[in-house]
C-alpha cells in the first residue's frame, strides 16, 4: 500500500511541474521542446474529450479521484510522442554549438556553488595509512643508497648511450597519378 503511495505522490508532483514562462523568454533551455508539436503527426493519440460521459451515457459518475487519475492518464497520452511517426528534426550546427555552450555554462555554475567537502585528513603522509609504523621501522643503509644510486647512473648512462641509425628515408612519397 505504502509503495501505491509512494507512486500516486511521484505520479502527482511529476504533473504538478510548471514552468515560469515568463523568466524563460526565447532563450532555449534544457526545457525547451526540440520538436515542433510532436502530438499532431502522432497517430496513436487519441484527441482528448473532457464529455466523455456523452460518448458513454450509460456510465456512472466517477469520483473526485477517479477523474484525477483519469485526467493524469490523458495528459500522459496526450504528451507521448511517436518518433516513428514523425520527421527527423535535425539542429544547426551553429544552434547545437549555442546550446553546448550553453548547458556548459550552466554546468559550471551550477558546480562552482557546490561545497565540496575534502575528503581524507590535510597532513604531509596522506598516502601512508600508518606513517608511525613505517616510520619506526629501521632506516635503508648508506650502502644500500649508494648503490641505488650508482644503478640508477649506469642506467641513465646506458640510455643516453642508445643511438638510432637510419638507413632509409623517413618518408617517401607515393607515385599516385
Amino acid at each position: 500500500m505504502d509503495y501505491l503511495r509512494n507512486m500516486w505522490g511521484y505520479v502527482l508532483n511529476c504533473f504538478n511541474c510548471q514552468e515560469n514562462q515568463l523568466s524563460q523568454g526565447s532563450e532555449p533551455n534544457e526545457r525547451s521542446h526540440l520538436l515542433i508539436d510532436p502530438v499532431s503527426n502522432s497517430p496513436a493519440v487519441r484527441p482528448v474529450t473532457d464529455d466523455f460521459t456523452h460518448e458513454y451515457p450509460s456510465s456512472l459518475p466517477k469520483k473526485d479521484e477517479q477523474t484525477v487519475l483519469s485526467r493524469i492518464v490523458q495528459e500522459t497520452a496526450s504528451n507521448i510522442i511517436d518518433v516513428a511517426a514523425m520527421d527527423m528534426h535535425n539542429l544547426e550546427p551553429q544552434e547545437y554549438s549555442d546550446r553546448v555552450k550553453l548547458y556548459a555554462q550552466r554546468l559550471s555554475q551550477q558546480w562552482s556553488n557546490i561545497n565540496h567537502p575534502r575528503t581524507g585528513p590535510r597532513g604531509l603522509l596522506q598516502d601512508i595509512p600508518n606513517p608511525e609504523e613505517i616510520l619506526s621501522t629501521t632506516p635503508i643503509s648508506i650502502a644500500d643508497i649508494q648503490l641505488m644510486r650508482s644503478l640508477a647512473q649506469a642506467a641513465n648512462a646506458a640510455v643516453m648511450e642508445i643511438e638510432v641509425e637510419h638507413t632509409e628515408d623517413l618518408i617517401v612519397p607515393f607515385r599516385i597519378t
